[in-house]
């Protein structure tokens, strides 16, 4: 028969394990999530520096055809009250961090 603390230690260690699996998941999303921020810079840079590439026909395109090419889904849809049509998407969150601040190398 199993004894008390048994039970215990068993459902400690299960615990620990669906710790380490969810820390797991979150790596894994980190890795793929830095990947895409990776490619996606290289197609932008690609696009502006570069007439020959492929991705240079979207210079003059929506930034939605140029994620739709890219395979991504563009969430909510554009409000049209902002003049300029430079509104964020529904559902959309600004990035954190210095993403809003002048890289300085554009003279």
């Amino acid at each position: 028969m199993v004894t008390k603390k048994t039970k215990i230690e068993i459902a400690l260690e299960r615990i620990e394990a669906e710790k380490r699996a969810r820390e797991e998941a979150k790596r894994r999303e980190k890795e793929q999530q830095d990947k895409l921020l990776m490619e996606l810079g290289r197609v932008l840079a690609d696009a502006a520096e570069k007439p020959a590439s492929e991705w240079a026909a979207y210079r003059d395109r929506n930034v939605a055809e140029l994620l739709a090419a890219l395979g991504l889904e563009v969430v909510g849809t554009i409000a049209s009250d902002d003049p300029r049509g430079e509104a964020e998407p529904v559902g959309a969150e600004r990035p954190t961090g210095d993403a809003d601040q002048p890289t300085g190398g554009s003279d």
